[in-house]
């Protein structure tokens, strides 16, 4: 469901849908993966809100503990690229 979320460009919905995933498998790099992706999406759109900061820092927390293969590495390293930096963050949430 969250993937056919995320490919209609419907990202709020695919980040409750892979929040809720999370919440079952809190350790799954496959769905902390997706989540990154998913927030990236979300903060391209301008409307990141403290629920994301939340689920991004839970996000991060698990990939950074967790051994990634090289294609997992390249995907963390774009998504992360594509991430408003931690001080962006906190003016709009701020706001």
């Amino acid at each position: 469901m969250a993937s056919n979320h995320y490919k209609q460009k419907r990202y709020l919905p695919a980040f409750k849908a892979l929040s809720d995933a999370f919440q079952l498998a809190p350790n799954n790099i496959h769905i902390a993966l997706n989540l990154l992706q998913t927030l990236a999406a979300i903060s391209e759109m301008k409307s990141f809100e403290e629920e994301h900061t939340v689920g991004l820092q839970r996000c991060l927390s698990i990939l950074a503990a967790s051994t990634l293969n090289e294609e997992q590495q390249e995907k963390y390293n774009r998504y992360l690229e594509m991430l408003p930096s931690q001080e962006e963050l906190s003016v709009k949430d701020a706001s």
